[in-house]
């Protein structure tokens, strides 16, 4: 292998070790919404109010009720026809649920219960036999048999109760289940925004750290230049060019550029340990950011922004839930205002026998129908609560006014300094060019003994300086940039599972 070829496999070893080792904005995003606790945090609290509707869903259920009793009863004064001891037991079970789309309820209930009656006993009575002049020629006597001592009855009841004004069609069994179903979707889109936030916060440390190893690279470029400055100053002074005060001037230059190129190191690798401890991936540590930062994004008009704003802004989205769940509520209010009218209808079948199984097949049936109404005569509660709920609906309104002002305000700021700042960046590539062609005829006019060694370490210095402004102006635009888009929602546009 010959020495050109030699140096290009080399050169692409090293392409694919810089590219192995380095690490983009995005898939610095991914490991954070993969790792960190906050995004699953903010994932829960969805969950936890899809919960709370699958709580309200559990109304319209079936519910089971079951119950005993066992009694006894002593008579303080048994009489002739009256057991001195009664003994009660029974049993009732019953079927209940309401029926949403109606308002009504139905109530399925079975019911037996077993009586015994103690110290009753057959009584005897003689009456006297009279003639047709009431004189008494006989007695006749004879004896009255009580009631039975054990008995049995049970009975089957269906109910049903339908709402004919308040809770017609079943208006306030819903409220509960269907503002939670909109609290949910509130807590969707506030989970949605923290972890955006989360994410705008690192990503803006992520462009610090870009900055920072700009700011590296221009720093180790300078010291290379100052300690290439010293070794030709000091061959210049062993030559007898130049005076022992440009070595000296020459050192001070390396031990600045040493110095500054140390301290931006330490920030680069403290900035560094940071972000691999947030994102919990120690791969951080072994990597260098990826990212154009002198890249220009096309800008959106004010008037694009504002559209977008309204069309796509959650916080806009979340008031607007807000004031659906108020007008469900308003709703149930407007609802309570009406009477209560009830059409109940009963179905009971019973039967009693002293046989247990004869008791148990229905014998009688019994029908009921009603009518019932209630209603306060002024009712002043329901309608204080519907005036509240128009007057949290024109605050939401106004809430949703004040949001939309606030954020368009704040994109109109952001997107004129960075039309601004586009200027500003092609000001510092200006500058820059002509610092280095300063530099380059300071130093001409040095290396032809026509110059001072101090105006070239200054020029030297002022371009250097130029490119540190010029990478801290295009941080500071793409940082602008990255905010544009998180207060557009664009930063996280779907939601995290």
């Amino acid at each position: 292998m010959n020495k050109t070829l030699y140096i290009i496999y080399t050169l692409i070893q090293i392409s694919f070790i810089s590219a192995g080792n380095t690490i983009t904005q995005q898939e610095y995003f991914d490991m954070l919404i993969e790792n960190h606790p906050l995004i699953k945090q903010e994932n829960l609290s969805s969950k936890i109010e899809n919960k709370n509707t699958e709580y309200f869903q559990g109304g319209q259920e079936w519910l089971f009720s079951g119950s005993s009793h066992i009694m006894r009863q002593n008579q303080m004064q048994p009489g002739a026809f009256s057991p001195d001891r009664v003994d009660i037991s029974g049993l009732q079970f019953q079927m209940s649920r309401p029926f949403w789309n109606t308002g009504g309820r139905l109530s399925l209930s079975w019911a037996t219960d077993f009586t015994n009656q103690h110290g009753l006993t057959p009584f005897s009575m003689a009456l006297p036999v009279l003639d047709d002049n009431l004189n008494i020629i006989g007695v006749n006597s004879f004896d009255l048999q009580t009631s039975s001592q054990k008995f049995y009855q049970s009975n089957l009841r269906l109910i049903y109760s339908q709402p004919l004004l308040q809770n017609f069609k079943g208006t306030l069994d819903r409220l509960g289940m269907e503002s939670s179903e909109i609290s949910s979707d509130i807590a969707d889109i506030q989970a949605i925004e923290n972890q955006e936030d989360f994410l705008l916060i690192n990503g803006l440390k992520f462009l610090d750290w870009v900055l920072l190893s700009e700011q590296k690279n221009i720093a180790s470029e300078r010291k290379e230049l100052a300690d290439l400055q010293y070794e030709q100053t000091v061959r210049k002074r062993e030559s007898n060019l130049v005076d022992e005060i440009d070595v000296l001037r020459s050192k001070d230059a390396v031990l600045k550029a040493d110095q500054i190129a140390m301290l931006i190191t330490a920030q680069w690798k403290g900035l560094q340990a940071e972000l691999a401890a947030i994102a919990q991936n120690p791969k951080i540590l072994n990597s260098e950011p990826q990212f154009n930062l002198y890249s220009i994004v096309p800008l959106l008009t004010i008037e694009q922004g504002s559209k977008k704003l309204k069309s796509n802004s959650r916080l806009i989205s979340a008031l607007s839930k807000q004031q659906e769940i108020i007008g469900i509520q308003k709703i149930g209010s407007q609802e309570l205002v009406k009477p209560q009218l009830y059409i109940n209808s009963e179905i009971f079948l019973k039967n009693g026998d002293d046989s247990y199984n004869d008791a148990l097949l229905p014998k009688e049936t019994d029908y009921n129908l009603s009518l019932q109404l209630s209603f306060p005569m002024n009712n002043s509660s329901a309608k204080s609560r519907v005036a509240q709920n128009d007057l949290q609906v024109y605050q939401l309104e106004l809430a949703t006014q004040n949001v939309l002002l606030n954020l368009e305000s704040a994109l109109k700021n952001l997107l004129i300094q960075l039309e601004d700042f586009e200027q500003i960046l092609e000001m510092n590539n200006l500058q820059i060019e002509t610092a280095r062609n300063k530099t380059d005829e300071e130093l001409k006019r040095y290396n032809l003994g026509r110059g001072d060694l101090t105006f070239v370490i200054q020029s030297q210095d002022s371009e250097a300086q130029a490119r540190l402004s010029y990478a801290q102006n295009a941080a500071t635009y793409q940082a602008l940039n990255l905010q544009v888009t998180a207060l557009l929602d664009e930063l996280l546009p779907q939601k995290i599972n």
